[in-house]
């Protein structure tokens, strides 16, 4: 009844609501068949305003701003749609996650981080709904726009030439040298006749043999004469550099060989074997540390040599059959308890049991060394500058296509 009578009190009153109707929302876009509200668009501008203390009113223009808003939910709706065709999202747990490292790498709590958004006037489930739509969208474009990316060993030598270039005083070339000398205060002919020769040279150096022809070695780039360095900068192995005009005559420069001189980066590596017993509902983990601990001690009294228990009874199906044997391998590839135990044992010596994401261990290690890895190090950091730079360009491209791909109706 209660429901009835308000009912009759809204007919009542349509005459009156109609006539002071005011319009709460409206569309601002259609992308193929979902929609873009004015409602979200303010949303996000009021996000700008608040969250972001370097906000100017007065040097962002109103349209301008709006404008630029609504092509980012645009192209944010077309990528959204892409993750639901793709059954791509992100789960509850995993944004929990990302929220806990937001608030520890801010070294603040997540009531503290609750507070901070209060404070910018932002609400927690809002800003927690964005972080989850940016992830997904992240994600998305990620995993389409990786594909796309090639990136050759030519274009990673060359990165690393460029950073040997702008860092050229570490730079070392190897270099032989020709002089074509010139008489004093010589003729046309005679400058003719010794840069005709010169050219020759350049052609023919590697089999040029020629009483001036000097090994100069190894010099940095800040020892070079001034007009040699000028001209070698770009050079790399191999190449020919000249004729270089100075008032003595022709110069050709052989590089034979270029060195960067990085400072020195090394890694740890240890040779270790392990015993394995991996996690099980039959075996619980005392039960699992117990074993463990009883082949240890068989071991250290010579009962059963490592290897042979390793055979019969590791569970690890990649090192059971080489005694345990893992190999040498970088500290940092282990679990981090595996390290901190590889951290304090000697050679020869046998760990306690270890509990590991896989399960648990005995670990003995054999050896220990230090690997340079500059030259990796170097080309790691090569492949990094061109993926940044081609993801970036690639991004664009992408981004371009799915928005031409997409029906798209701005209303005014």
């Amino acid at each position: 009844m209660h429901i009835l009578v308000i009912f009759f009190i809204l007919l009542l009153g349509t005459n009156s609501a109609f006539a002071t109707l005011q319009v709460l929302d409206k569309v601002a876009a259609v992308v193929n068949k979902d929609i873009v509200l004015e409602s979200d668009i303010n949303s996000m501008l009021n996000m700008m305003k608040y969250g972001n203390k370097e906000y100017n009113q007065q040097f962002f223009e109103e349209k301008t701003l709006h404008s630029k808003i609504l092509n980012r939910l645009i192209m944010e709706n077309i990528i959204l749609h892409l993750a639901q065709r793709a059954h791509i999202s992100i789960s509850s747990k995993y944004l929990d996650h990302v929220i806990r490292n937001i608030a520890s790498k801010n070294y603040i709590t997540i009531d503290q981080l609750r507070n901070y958004l209060a404070y910018d006037k932002l609400d927690y489930n809002t800003y927690r709904a964005q972080l989850s739509k940016e992830i997904l969208i992240s994600k998305v474009c990620n995993s389409e726009v990786r594909r796309r990316i090639t990136i050759f060993p030519q274009e990673i030598d060359s990165i690393i030439q460029q950073i040997a270039i702008k860092n050229r005083n570490s730079t070392k070339f190897n270099i032989n040298h020709i002089l074509i000398k010139l008489p004093e205060n010589p003729t046309q002919a005679a400058i003719f006749k010794a840069e005709t020769l010169a050219s020759y040279v350049v052609k023919y150096a590697n089999n040029y043999q020629q009483e001036h022809k000097v090994q100069i070695g190894w010099k940095k780039f800040e020892e070079l004469p001034a007009l040699f360095a000028v001209s070698i900068q770009y050079a790399k192995k191999g190449n020919i550099v000249g004729p270089i005009r100075s008032e003595v005559g022709f110069h050709i420069l052989k590089i034979n060989d270029v060195r960067i001189e990085h400072k020195k980066i090394t890694k740890e590596e240890v040779h270790i074997r392990h015993i394995f017993l991996r996690d099980s509902i039959i075996r619980n983990d005392q039960c699992a540390r117990s074993k463990l601990e009883n082949i240890s001690d068989k071991i250290s009294k010579g009962s059963i040599s490592f290897e042979a228990v390793a055979k019969q009874q590791s569970e690890d199906p990649n090192s059971s059959n080489k005694g345990g044997d893992l190999g040498w391998r970088f500290t940092d590839a282990f679990d981090s308890n595996l390290r901190d135990v590889l951290m304090h044992l000697h050679k020869g010596e046998i760990s306690t049991p270890v509990h590991s994401a896989f399960g648990w261990h005995i670990i003995q290690l054999i050896d220990i060394r230090q690997v340079d890895c500059t030259d990796s190090f170097s080309k790691e950091n090569a492949y990094r500058i061109l993926f940044k730079r081609k993801f970036y360009e690639e991004v664009q491209n992408w981004m371009q296509e799915q928005h031409s791909s997409s029906y798209i109706k701005i209303l005014k």
